[in-house]
C-alpha cells in the first residue's frame, strides 16, 4: 500500500509540474505575440539579443554539468539548435 501511496504522489506532481509548465509556456507564447503586434523590427531584435544572451549563459552553465548529468548534453543539443538564424529542420 505505501508503494501504491508514493507512486500516486509521483503522479500528481509529476501532472502538478507538467500544468505549471504549460502555464508558464502560455504565459511566454502570450507574451511574444504581443511582443511581435506592438513592437518595431528594433524592440525584437533587442528582445532577441536579451534571450540569446541568456541562451548562451545557460549554455555555459550546462557546459560544466555536462559530465556529471546525462541530460545537460541533450539540452545542449537542444540550445544548439536555437542558434542565430537558426530555423527548425535547417
Amino acid at each position: 500500500m505505501k508503494q501504491e501511496n508514493s507512486t500516486d504522489d509521483a503522479y500528481l506532481a509529476d501532472e502538478a509540474a507538467y500544468e505549471e509548465s504549460d502555464q508558464l509556456a502560455q504565459a511566454q507564447s502570450s507574451r511574444l505575440q504581443r511582443l511581435i503586434e506592438e513592437s518595431s523590427p528594433e524592440r525584437l531584435e533587442a528582445n532577441v539579443k536579451v534571450y540569446q544572451s541568456f541562451l548562451d549563459s545557460l549554455k555555459s552553465l550546462l557546459a560544466e554539468k555536462a559530465s556529471q548529468h546525462k541530460d545537460a548534453g541533450h539540452f545542449l543539443q537542444q540550445i544548439g539548435m536555437t542558434g542565430p538564424f537558426r530555423r527548425p529542420g535547417l
